[in-house]
């Protein structure tokens, strides 16, 4: 063999052919298997906050969507008590106006009154007591008008 075609030199010199390759491979290779297990328990945890951070924007999604739909509840029900609670005030004011005899005019203006006030004590703004239990509003009664 020629001085040109010999890689490695003889005596104590590396070993020869690939074999001083082998300890740097398995060093190589238990730090890449190192790496990747690592990088796995990274993309596992991070996969675990993005679920978690879609589930509360989910539930956030779906209050919101309660919220409009109560609000839109609320004001469907307020709105046809103001028309009762206007309605009976104008109704007041015509059994005031009637040439009727007193004894069937206060009746009439004390049952509308009372209607008043339930609605406006009831089912105004705030429809919980100071005791913070609910009020009701006179619906399941059977009022006498």
């Amino acid at each position: 063999m020629t001085e040109t075609t010999r890689l490695i030199p003889d005596g104590d010199g590396p070993p020869s052919g690939a074999a001083w390759l082998r300890p740097g491979l398995v060093g190589f290779g238990i730090g890449v298997l190192a790496a990747a297990m690592a990088a796995r328990a990274l993309v596992r945890r991070h996969l675990r906050r993005f679920r978690s951070a879609v589930e509360r924007a989910r539930r956030a999604e779906r209050l919101a969507e309660i919220g409009s739909m109560t609000g839109g509840l609320a004001h469907e029900i307020k709105n046809p008590l103001s028309t009762i609670g206007l309605n009976a005030q104008l109704l007041a004011e015509g059994v005031e106006d009637l040439e009727i005899a007193e004894e069937f005019r206060a009746p009439l203006l004390r049952r509308l009154s009372a209607l008043g006030r339930a609605r406006l004590s009831g089912c105004g703004e705030s429809s919980r007591t100071s005791s913070n239990t609910p009020v009701n509003c006179g619906l399941s009664r059977g009022w006498p008008i």
